[in-house]
């Protein structure tokens, strides 16, 4: 195969990239394909960029202008003047504006102009022939230190007393790691000791049942027979509430006479029983089991005697009176309380002020069956239900200020009237006009 030198024109044969007499880039002849090429001598297309050609710098009309030069001043080309403090004269000279001197007699530096570029190298390859280029050197261990065991470095813990003393020793020291604490083992049951025996097969266990506090399982409300047991009325279940009592259950007695249409209602709750009245002209009542405090407005019942306690002291005294010069002589009387007394027909009775400090007695007075004489202070007569000595209200406190009601064993019982909603006990007996109810727990 043979080609031209695009610089120097030679042909020469065979497969070569440079020309043997310039050593310019050698350009190969790409022939058109078979099927679909244009006809038409060859197109040369070169494989690299040739080199450029070397040009005088004098005869290129490519190379820029001289730089501009500014006019000479005055006082120009004289001697540089030495500055003051050691300093370097300015202006400069010119070899040292270049930034380098030639020493005299040296040879004249070379035209760069008219020198050609080195060979063309294509990027990470060697110019130098294969056989000229030594082979990289590399770290070889010796095959005494191959085998060696290598001792293992771990990170010391920074001391506290400083590094300065720290124990002088390179080597780690080894620390023992701690055992996982175990635990002990469960006792195992031993046969015959408590219990069921290790194999025995356990059915259903039991367990006490007063600690689940469930509460009574229901309630029984109970009114007495004309031999004064007790019968079952109603049956409150746990959560439960009773029927209406009233005088629609059985208007042909006697004593229902006293009772409204609509009189009570007893209602279980998680926290017990509650007895609910409504607003009657005869009320529920309920007996006294301990003495209770009298409160303003309190209504008691004694047998057939109905009263209202009521606290505080009468009006004040006014002053002195004084007429045409006469002072008016009087004393006057300061109670602590009174109890207004009911009349049938519900308009307010008599008053009876509470006076002294000491123990106020209510009851029917006389005589008893051994003829002993019962003292009373305020005497209830002609009533068949009111015993000898019946009730007392007594004072308490540091200043005898508060008033308590007390039972004195009576038979009938001394009754005090329940206002609203109000927790009942097991065994709480309550009045109704002329019906007694009582209240029992089935647990």
């Amino acid at each position: 195969m043979s080609q031209n030198c695009p610089q120097c024109g030679a042909n020469y044969e065979g497969d070569r990239f440079r020309c043997p007499e310039c050593g310019a880039q050698a350009m190969r002849t790409l022939r058109p394909p078979v099927f679909g090429a244009p006809t038409g001598p060859p197109r040369p297309v070169p494989l690299v960029p040739p080199l450029p050609e070397a040009v005088d710098p004098a005869s290129d009309s490519r190379r820029p202008p001289p730089p501009r030069t500014r006019p000479e001043r005055e006082g120009e080309g004289e001697e540089p003047r030495s500055n003051l403090r050691g300093r370097a004269p300015w202006p400069p000279p010119p070899e040292a504006r270049s930034g380098r001197s030639e020493p005299s007699g040296a040879a004249p530096m070379p035209n760069l102009g008219t020198l050609r570029p080195p060979p063309f190298t294509p990027r990470g390859s060697d110019p130098r022939p294969a056989s000229d280029v030594p082979p990289m050197p590399m770290p070889v261990e010796p095959v005494s230190r191959i085998n060696e065991p290598r001792p293992e470095v771990r990170p010391q813990r920074a001391s506290a007393r400083g590094p300065s003393d720290a124990p002088p020793t390179s080597r780690p020291i080894p620390r023992a790691e701690p055992e996982p604490e175990r635990l002990p083992d469960p006792p195992r049951p031993k046969p015959g000791a408590g219990g069921p025996p290790i194999h025995a097969t356990i059915g259903i266990q039991g367990f006490d049942i007063k600690k689940l506090n469930l509460g009574a399982e229901s309630y029984r409300i109970e009114l007495p027979d004309s031999k004064g047991q007790w019968v079952k009325l109603h049956s409150i279940a746990n959560a439960g509430k009773s029927p209406v009592f009233g005088r629609g259950a059985d208007p042909r007695g006697e004593l229902m006479k006293t009772v409204a249409l609509k009189h009570v209602r007893f209602e279980s709750t998680g926290k017990g029983l509650v007895v609910q009245p409504y607003e009657t002209l005869n009320g529920v009542y309920r007996r006294l089991t301990h003495e209770v405090e009298l409160r303003d407005g309190t209504w008691i019942r004694v047998g057939n005697y109905v009263f209202m306690f009521r606290s505080g002291k009468g009006d004040a005294a006014g002053g002195l009176r004084v007429l045409d010069g006469e002072c008016q002589v009087a004393r006057d009387l300061s109670s602590r309380g009174e109890l207004i007394f009911l009349r049938p027909d519900g308009k307010v009775g008599i008053r009876y002020p509470l006076l002294k400090a000491t123990p106020t007695i209510l009851g029917r007075g006389g005589a008893d069956a051994q003829g002993r004489e019962a003292v009373v202070d305020l005497p209830l007569l002609d009533d068949p239900k009111v015993s000898l000595r019946h009730a007392q209200i007594i004072w308490r406190g540091a200043n005898h200020d508060r008033p308590f009601l007390e039972d004195l064993e009576s038979k009938s019982g001394t009754w005090v009237r329940v206002e609203g909603p109000s927790p009942a006990a097991d065994g709480d007996i309550f009045w109704l006009g002329e019906l007694y109810m009582r209240v029992v727990v089935d647990r």
